[in-house]
């Protein structure tokens, strides 16, 4: 549709028509018997013959000045637009693939992160996935041409108007991780098949029976760190030195992470005959009193039982559920001194009134920051109880911890998802 101005003098008509009615509509004002252009012909003077034929030919003139140019130039311009719209789906994706994954895995993280402070306030624990994210997208063209003529050649003019709408319409549905199937799981020790999944996965042997393991025999990593923290210092000096000696052996080739055959739950430590020449793998022999003849360390759970003649040492083992993995990692989260006065979180002391230093514990293996303004240096943070809680992005050893904790969520509590679970489902406008 095209939108013609018409100009003389002081007066204007408007007219809507197609590119064919442009020049006979200029020709019928042209002839015209109005003297002046838009005004009721009762209202015009009549003009004489002479100047009825000079008027007519100067219209007739103007016949060939309307600029056609301007009509190529629009169909160009609409032929350039329809290219673009071929190419706006797939730009769509690149771009709402990239910030939509970037802004999920950060809230995941966000969110595990708030979970793991509220433990340490002792307040409730809460998940919700996101379980699924669609989007449309909507493009829109409008395109005009407007015309305006006057008396003069050179008053003639054709253009275009257009304009574009670009929308997108998300709709993300989120699903309370509860139920008892998630209670279950989330209450449920790790099993032997888990570690050896997560040390084939990269993750070195000490952070993973850190993290994961709170018996190993005769060793003690901090059990009371299962739950709240507790009012009293947990032993963990041997199991910590223990591990530190495991790793040294593992970097130096000397020491392996293993199934047994024929016992799904049992895992062992395979020492190489040489690193009994080395002074870790003499200590750990004598820690664990392995006899000269034993080249393995079986670690089973506590519902079997070995006779004594048995080849390879064997030492029961207790392993972590992931409640108790969260809670033996929020000890490590640095509180306000202002909520320690108030008594909103607990403090572990020695029998003397001495307070313990968690630092001890997980201080190498895990920290978060407390701070009363958000951090520039923060990997990622949250803010709860008017404090912000961060982990620094160049604490490697905690973001290394914290994206192991991220894949054992995942692994013991991603499926359990209950379908009869009620779902929110949001549309962002």
């Amino acid at each position: 549709m095209l939108s013609v101005k018409v100009q003389s003098g002081g007066a204007t008509t408007h007219a809507h028509g197609g590119v064919s009615e442009l020049a006979d509509l200029r020709d019928a004002l042209c002839l015209s018997r109005r003297g002046s252009w838009g005004a009721p012909a009762s209202y015009a003077p009549r003009a004489t013959g002479a100047g009825r034929r000079r008027l007519k030919r100067q219209c007739l003139d103007m016949k060939g000045s309307v600029r056609r140019p301007s009509i190529l130039g629009t169909v160009a311009l609409l032929a350039l637009v329809c290219a673009g719209c071929q190419v706006t789906g797939p730009t769509s994706v690149k771009r709402g693939r990239e910030r939509y994954n970037e802004v999920v895995q950060r809230t995941n993280a966000e969110q595990l992160l708030l979970n793991l402070v509220r433990l340490r306030y002792r307040d409730s624990l809460y998940f919700l996935n996101v379980s699924s994210v669609s989007t449309s997208f909507s493009f829109d063209l409008d395109v005009g041409t407007r015309a305006q003529f006057g008396l003069g050649s050179g008053d003639d003019n054709l253009g275009a108007n257009t304009g574009v709408r670009y929308g997108e319409r998300p709709t993300i549905t989120y699903l309370p991780v509860q139920g008892e199937l998630f209670v279950r799981q989330f209450m449920t020790p790790v099993d032997a098949n888990t570690l050896l999944l997560l040390y084939h996965s990269g993750w070195s042997i000490d952070r993973i029976l850190r993290i994961c393991v709170s018996y190993l025999g005769p060793f003690k990593n901090a059990p009371s760190a299962s739950g709240p923290m507790p009012s009293l210092p947990p032993t963990y000096k041997e199991f910590l030195r223990l591990a530190t000696i495991v790793q040294s052996l593992q970097n130096k080739g000397l020491l392996e992470f293993v199934a047994v055959p024929g016992e799904s739950d049992a895992v062992a430590l395979e020492i190489m005959p040489e690193a009994l020449e080395q002074p870790e793998g003499r200590l750990l022999a004598r820690l664990a009193n392995l006899a000269p003849e034993q080249r393995r360390i079986v670690l089973h759970g506590r519902t079997r039982f070995f006779s004594e003649a048995e080849q390879d040492l064997r030492l029961p083992i207790v392993t972590r559920s992931l409640s108790a993995t969260l809670f033996f990692l929020s000890q490590a989260i640095e509180v306000p001194e202002a909520h320690e006065r108030a008594g909103i979180v607990s403090i572990t002391r020695y029998p003397d009134g001495n307070r313990f230093d968690w630092k001890h514990v997980s201080g190498d293996l895990f920290q978060v920051r407390a701070s009363a303004e958000k951090p520039d240096d923060s990997f990622i943070s949250i803010k709860y109880r008017d404090h912000w809680f961060s982990i620094a992005d160049d604490n490697l050893t905690a973001k290394s911890t914290f994206a192991l904790l991220s894949q054992l969520f995942a692994l013991k509590a991603g499926d359990a998802n209950i379908s009869a679970s009620p779902l929110l489902t949001l549309p962002v406008q």
